[in-house]
């Protein structure tokens, strides 16, 4: 028998701990400390990630895993359909540019950067138009011969496939194929099944057609096949008889998933001649969502579809040496005193909220430490709607509502970990205003006077200056994150997308993040911001900024407003303690972001 040094070259090692370099993949060491013997192993698997911004199904999308492309679909509402295009970098889904008319069910590929769709329907019959998109806009390409719809495409902007599909009349599949050189769609070869919402996949000249719907058999089908360039010929039969499935690669490296109905979450790969079931399903079942063609067949990329309803959910495939934990909300030690309009400070470890309103408003004030809340020093004076900044040993309370009287409050309060103090105060009275910073250099900015303000106050551990460097918006119930030469203003009433930057001498207007937000709660810096919560809703949302581009984040598990007013942690590790659900609740959610880690496995002999 050939020993495993021969075999693989190397000895089987001893080691105090597990490696952790990628390179450890299928080797065979022995961990001393737990006494067993250890290796690293590649699988497939799904994980959420962020999800769209709008819930649709019969979307179509384009690019790779980490460059996708979202666009047109049903939203449900009327009138059905939508021009939003949505673009994902890995994290998150980022605004794009606008179709000129709402698709769905149409056929599409390419890139993030060109891209084709063509076809659909917006009202209630099929047609022929088709949209070129070169990374922020979208422009009239050259007409499908013949309008249809239920029918997908695959490979590039200059050399792409359209096939299959209705058209209406008389409303039955079709075995139409067309190809698009980039200005203008000619007749293909012939499909020798007619298909409606199968998966197509791979290249103009090497293309794949897989499961689907046939009105002449009649019913969903498992058979798949093959585009030469010129004609199709009959490739291998899949294990599940699905229509409108996800898929993605190439046409001897393919993988589909999902589809219906009913709905499954079946994943399957193929090899150019069979089809294989792998262990790994989609998190959520469902059919007519967006997928990402151009990825190759160790990633993919699910986006929206029907559950049967709606939904904007992502998930990711990803077959590594690596296990992926997709970043998410989970629940935290819930607080001692529900309330809203708090004070915020610290991280996700090192936490302080003060005041709020239980009815009558508190000053109670409570410290976290990843995991359970606890009771210290009161505020000075009862209030809510409290600007906070600083840290948990060094956190500042900034203006506020002393209800019942008076509503607008100028004072100002110092923590150092025991006790609060009160220091000078505000130069004007404000509550429910942006904050951010450290408790010797803090910036407060907007809020309430009781009108809506734009005024710009600096603390700088004793006294208070207004700067003069005004917020290009008044409002209030805006929120803060950054310090205070480089600040990020987000969100106020009336449920706003405004955002501005702040550099130590004035303030500019930025791109708005996706969703409006109102009385919500921030984290992180200027160019790693994370906004979340509030109205309307309450809601979910969560948008990321990295310094230039908003994009969607994991959904927090409990919408809630009027949390924290200041930020407390970071972008990936975020704090969102307390708030108004409609009635107050104690409950905590803290944020993690993606991590990964080797997937390591114990060798027994079962």
């Amino acid at each position: 028998m050939s020993e495993y040094k021969t075999i693989f070259g190397k000895a089987v090692k001893a080691l105090a701990s597990d490696p952790t370099d990628a390179g450890a993949e299928g080797q065979i060491w022995y961990n001393t400390t737990t006494g067993s013997f250890r290796t690293v192993l590649a699988t497939g698997a799904w994980s959420s990630g962020a999800p769209l911004s709008e819930t649709r199904s019969e979307l179509n999308g384009a690019g790779t895993q980490t460059a996708a492309l979202a666009a047109g679909g049903d939203p449900g509402a009327a009138p059905a359909v939508t021009t939003a295009t949505e673009e994902y970098n890995g994290t998150g889904w980022a605004t794009g540019g606008a179709m000129p008319a709402g698709k769905h069910a149409a056929a599409s590929g390419g890139t993030q950067t060109a891209a084709f769709i063509t076809g659909g329907y917006p009202t209630g019959a099929a047609n022929n138009l088709t949209y070129e998109y070169d990374g922020s806009t979208w422009t009239a390409g050259g007409n499908l011969g013949t309008a249809r719809r239920g029918f997908n495409g695959c490979g590039i902007l200059t050399a792409g496939l359209a096939v299959g599909g209705f058209f209406d009349p008389p409303g039955v599949a079709q075995t139409l194929t067309e190809e698009y050189n980039g200005s203008a769609w000619t007749s293909g070869g012939a499909l020798n099944t007619a298909i409606v919402n199968s998966a197509v996949i791979g290249t103009q000249t090497a293309g794949l057609s897989a499961m689907g719907f046939s009105s002449t058999l009649p019913g969903n089908v498992s058979t798949s096949e093959e585009y030469n360039g010129s004609a199709w010929s009959s490739g291998g039969t899949g294990n599940s008889a699905k229509s409108a499935r996800g898929g993605s690669g190439l046409q001897t490296a393919a993988i589909v998933f999902g589809g219906g109905i009913p709905y499954v979450s079946e994943t399957e790969l193929y090899d150019g001649s069979a089809w294989t079931t792998s262990p790994a399903s989609m998190g959520t079942a469902r059919s007519a969502f967006a997928s990402a063609q151009s990825a190759t067949q160790p990633t993919a990329l699910a986006a929206g579809g029907a559950t049967p309803s709606r939904t904007a959910i992502t998930e990711e495939y990803n077959f590594s040496a690596s296990v992926v934990t997709a970043a998410a909300w989970s629940s935290g030690g819930a607080v001692n005193t529900a309330r809203y309009g708090t004070a915020g400070a610290g991280t996700q470890t090192a936490a302080l909220i003060a005041g709020g309103f239980p009815n009558p408003v508190t000053a109670a004030t409570e410290t976290y430490d990843g995991t359970s809340w606890t009771e210290v020093g009161d505020l000075t004076t009862a209030r809510m709607y409290i600007g906070g900044s600083g840290t948990q040993t060094a956190a500042l309370a900034t203006g506020g509502d002393q209800y019942p009287t008076p509503r607008y409050s100028v004072l100002v309060e110092e923590y150092n970990g025991t006790s609060w103090s009160e220091q000078n105060d505000l130069p004007t009275q404000n509550k429910n205003m942006g904050t951010c910073g450290t408790q010797t250099a803090t910036l407060s900015f907007g809020g309430s006077t009781p009108a809506a303000t734009n005024v710009t106050n600096l603390y700088d551990g004793t006294n208070w200056t207004n700067t003069g460097h005004n917020l290009n918006t008044s409002r209030f119930s805006l929120r803060g994150a950054g310090t205070s030469t480089a600040a990020l203003a987000n969100g106020g009433s009336p449920v706003l997308s405004t955002t501005e930057e702040y550099d130590g001498s004035s303030w500019t207007s930025v791109n708005s993040s996706i969703s409006g937000f109102d009385a919500h709660s921030s984290a992180g810096t200027q160019s790693a911001a994370a906004m979340f919560g509030g109205l309307p809703g309450p809601t979910v949302t969560t948008n990321h900024y990295d310094g230039t581009t908003w994009s969607s984040a994991p959904n927090l598990g409990t919408g809630r407003y009027y949390a924290s007013l200041g930020p407390i942690g970071t972008q990936s590790s975020a704090l969102f303690a307390s708030g108004n659900t409609g009635t107050v609740t104690p409950a905590t959610e803290e944020f993690t972001g993606e991590t990964t880690a080797l997937n390591y496995k114990t060798i027994t002999t079962s």
